[in-house]
């Protein structure tokens, strides 16, 4: 009876398994003569310090379902950033259609589907199915469900619990006792109980004036606070930029391709601008340099979403969800706006100061070098070989323009 009920795990071809195919099920089933159970490391981010997985649930068929006997998720270390994880995987679970079935199969349910299209400089597109049946899974539309119900989550006041909480201040023995403001609330402090009595009010000690002069600071800044959280809420664009920017072991979102895109284009083609300016405003401008202060404009719009989102993330009532996050968004934030300014400082660049761009780099592997996105993309190689995600894909071009100015 032991023997029947054993339920053996298995995490696919390797540890973190970019895709799980009906033949190496089948394959491990015909070895262990039983149904496997998946325990998927997917959005697993224990190995890396410097990456959460917030994309959907991928490259697993709902043609698996039948041939496992259940699917177990390792998901990020963060409890709170592994809402779309779950979500997402569980509408995997409900379906029994793969909505991103190769269209070349010639059966009636794949020729209607519409697969995300790669565009012509190598970035993921959008492109969902336009009708999608209740037991159709597609990754991306799975995305925007898990983003609808994720959002009001951000808006469910949670204090900060664990070792991260405000420490308090040490207050010295003997403190003169200040004027305290008058505050239209009835609350008194005693040293037992808070009561609406206009008695005299008793010694208090410093650390009731703390607590004082903690509730002075929320009364008096209730209302700008209120307003803050109207202008500053967080959208589902928001949410769906922050997914993007931590999408998935093995590639990107479509937005955080769409970055790396147009900085690899501005600095590779910077050398137009250098001309244009040593030859003076009253040149006419060619077409190349309006393009690349075009496409200039676009990315500073990236950065400014970001820069959105940042502020919004900041405001969100849920704080234990904000401080998951927080970390991940501060460095993000902080290596886009620094590309950006580099791109501005090219654009502005006085002829005095200018220098050619150097077409070499002792750093080479680049997300747009031979090879690079390809080996990331196969899932050949474990993900922990490719460290930091987007963030140090940016990074390297942050080193790449350091190289410039220091050779």
């Amino acid at each position: 009876m032991f023997y029947v009920l054993l339920m053996l795990l298995v995490s696919g071809p390797k540890v973190i398994s970019r895709i799980l195919t009906v033949e190496s099920i089948e394959e491990i089933t015909d070895v262990l003569r039983r149904p496997p159970v998946i325990w998927d490391n997917i959005h697993a981010n224990d190995y890396d310090q410097k990456r959460v997985f917030l994309g959907p649930y991928s490259g697993r068929s709902p043609d698996l379902i039948p041939k496992l006997r259940g699917v177990l998720t390792n998901p990020n270390c963060e409890y709170g950033a592994n809402f779309v994880a779950i979500h997402t995987l569980a509408q995997w679970s409900r379906c029994n259609v793969d909505g991103k079935r190769d269209p070349t199969i010639n059966d009636t349910v794949s020729a209607d589907i519409k697969l995300e299209t790669e565009t012509e400089d190598g970035g993921v597109g959008e492109d969902v199915p336009s009708t999608l049946s209740p037991n159709m899974y597609h990754p991306r539309q799975a995305l925007r469900n898990a983003i609808n119900e994720w959002l009001p989550e951000f808006f469910r006041p949670r204090a900060v619990w664990g070792p991260i909480a405000k420490p308090q201040q040490v207050v010295a023995a003997a403190v003169p006792i200040p004027i305290i403001p008058s505050v239209n609330t009835c609350m008194s402090l005693t040293t037992t109980t808070t009561s609406c009595s206009s008695a005299t009010l008793p010694l208090i000690n410093s650390n009731q004036l703390q607590a004082l002069a903690e509730v002075c600071s929320s009364v008096t800044t209730s209302i700008s606070e209120a307003t803050l959280l109207c202008e500053k809420a967080l959208t589902h664009e928001d949410l769906a930029l922050l997914c993007d920017l931590f999408y998935l072991p093995f590639e990107h979102g479509g937005q955080g391709i769409q970055l790396l895109q147009e900085f690899n284009w501005l600095k590779s083609n910077a050398h137009l601008v250098t001309q244009a300016n040593k030859k003076g405003k009253e040149s006419p401008t060619e077409p190349e340099v309006t393009e690349w202060f075009e496409r200039a404009t676009r990315l500073e719009e990236i950065s400014k979403a970001v820069n959105l989102l940042f502020q919004h993330l900041t405001f969100v009532p849920n704080r234990e969800l904000l401080y998951d996050l927080y970390p991940y968004m501060w460095d993000m934030r902080g290596v886009i706006s620094l590309l950006n300014s580099y791109i501005k400082w090219l654009g502005e660049c006085p002829p005095s100061l200018c220098r050619p761009v150097h077409s070499v780099s002792p750093y080479t592997e680049l997300w747009f070098s031979k090879g690079w996105k390809e080996t990331f993309m196969s899932g050949e190689q474990e993900p922990w070989v490719f460290r930091g995600g987007l963030t140090a894909d940016l990074q390297v071009y942050r080193k790449y323009f350091h190289f410039m100015f220091t050779v």
